[in-house]
């Protein structure tokens, strides 16, 4: 696979009190079309010890060429007649025939919003962030196939394999494959406070506490 990509980012102090962001990335690969994502952030002193700050972002992750070429099979007696049951490429002609189609890129828009804040020594941070990711890759279940017309489904997805031209299609007992196959949607927050403490010899220790309680959903 062969992937060539342009990123540039502007940063800037606007105020004394305002930071601005903005990245953009285009990246091109041999197997996918271009993608195009972005970045918007900023910070904003409310006072001197309390500031709030945000972001928000697109992003993708291409299937690995694992995922979109991987062949791997096992054979089977379940009848005392070997078949073939395993994963397939999605783009390829026998999980093509069942249903699947070729993998995609996954695709994401990313926010979060927060404050930090200083107490004396104390830093703390708070930052609530929600992170939408479409088309995630994912290994479907295994799909039957059987030779045997009474067989339903099964047996309608060796019909497909006859169809489209796969070559033993008999010897075939089994297909599952990469799918663009669900979308999430996680919810998130990360807390984390950081005290400095110094000693009577002169040695320094800071001390971090941290909590994160996130929610995703299917």
């Amino acid at each position: 696979r062969d992937s060539y990509a342009a990123y540039t980012d502007v940063s800037a102090n606007v105020t004394d009190r305002l930071f601005l962001q903005a990245a953009i990335r285009y990246e091109d690969y041999a197997d996918f079309d271009t993608e195009v994502v972005g970045k918007l952030a900023g910070k904003f002193d409310i006072t001197d010890n309390l500031g709030f700050r945000a972001s928000v972002g697109t992003g993708f992750r291409a299937p690995t060429p694992g995922q979109q070429g991987t062949i791997n099979v096992s054979t089977r007696l379940p009848n005392g007649v070997p078949v073939a049951t395993g994963l397939f490429p999605a783009g390829g002609p026998v999980a093509g025939a069942i249903g699947a189609v070729a993998l995609k890129p996954e695709t994401s828009v990313n926010y979060s919003a927060g404050i930090t804040a200083s107490f004396d020594q104390l830093n703390l941070t708070v930052d609530y962030y929600r992170i939408e990711i479409e088309d995630r890759t994912n290994a479907v279940s295994t799909k039957t196939v059987s030779t045997n017309p009474a067989a339903g489904a099964d047996y309608d997805r060796y019909l497909a394999l006859v169809a489209g031209g796969v070559v033993g299609a008999e010897s075939i007992g089994g297909v599952l494959y990469f799918a663009n196959a669900f979308n999430t949607v996680t919810d998130g927050v990360d807390i984390v406070a950081t005290y400095p403490m110094e000693w009577g010899n002169g040695s320094n220790t800071d001390f971090t506490a941290s909590m994160n309680y996130n929610k995703t959903k299917f």
